[in-house]
């Protein structure tokens, strides 16, 4: 069964490299790229399937990250998707709001290319090949 990976990034860069982590991984998946979180969610809205994982970025035009979590938990069929943000940002009140809004992890992106892959790697194997969702034992 493929799985599907949302990434909401307006970065380019970070765009660029997390989909090369993860088009390289040893796991039948499906990429899909958004540059704001609302394109994400309405995507989420107009389709009959759940993405097994979300990666998400908080600093975004348009809807950021927070808003994006915000609107995405008021979806009761939304709700239990995973949410792991990937930010450049380290502030106390980011990863509080974060949590209180249901995020599943919070990872601070790195300058090191080398850690940043490993994470990607670790991140998305996780998800997609270890984790039991919920979503899959409704199907």
């Amino acid at each position: 069964m493929q799985k599907t990976i949302i990434h909401i990034e307006d970065n380019l860069a970070d765009v660029f490299l997390t989909q090369k982590v993860i088009t390289g991984l040893d796991i039948e998946s499906e990429y899909l790229h958004f540059k704001n979180g609302l394109e994400g969610l309405n995507y989420l809205k107009s389709n009959d399937t759940s993405p097994s994982l979300i990666l998400l970025d908080i600093n975004m035009p348009i809807m950021d990250g927070k808003e994006f979590l915000k609107a995405k938990n008021d979806e009761p069929f939304l709700r239990y998707i995973p949410v792991v943000i990937f930010s450049s940002s380290c502030h106390t009140k980011d990863l509080e709001e974060c949590y209180n809004l249901q995020t599943n992890g919070y990872i601070q992106k790195t300058m090191d290319l080398i850690v940043l892959k490993e994470t990607l790697q670790t991140t998305v194997t996780f998800w997609l090949k270890y984790n039991v969702s919920l979503l899959e034992q409704h199907n």
